[in-house]
């Protein structure tokens, strides 16, 4: 792997954004079926049937968010992304033993879009800063990083 890519500002900048949206997706998807298994007592099918609406939306809101950083470019996309991922995740703080399910899902669900709307557009920023004979170089160390 060419580490030079590295030395692009750019690419360092959108790889450690990349890599915040993919730390904010994943650690509410291992923490989530947990509290809802836990501390709701569903079963392991039941907190994943929770968690499907945000992957559909995710499904949906991913090649939105791809049009939309073509017309827009990063700086507001990332900026509302990272909006939403916020907003998203304030009720988060507040979930108990009481805390209606819908709410759960709805928030985890809006979260998501947050996060779809900024993974993969910071990644094809950072890769489209580098010169053509170091995207797989870009790819394999924005990968490794997240």
């Amino acid at each position: 792997m060419n580490l030079r890519v590295f030395k692009n500002y750019t690419f360092n900048l959108t790889t450690i954004l990349s890599a915040i949206s993919n730390i904010a997706l994943l650690s509410v998807e291992l923490v989530l079926p947990l509290y809802l298994q836990r501390v709701h007592g569903l079963s392991a099918f039941q907190a994943g049937l929770m968690l499907l609406p945000g992957a559909i939306l995710e499904g949906i809101t991913s090649p939105i968010t791809g049009r939309l950083y073509d017309k827009f470019g990063i700086k507001k996309l990332s900026l509302i992304g990272y909006a939403i991922i916020i907003l998203g995740t304030m009720p988060m703080m507040f979930f108990t033993p009481e805390t209606n399910l819908l709410l759960v899902a709805g928030a985890y669900a809006f979260r998501i879009i947050g996060i779809a709307t900024v993974m993969m557009p910071t990644f094809t920023e950072g890769l489209n800063a580098l010169p053509i004979n170091l995207y797989v170089h870009g790819n394999a160390a924005a990968s490794t990083v997240r």
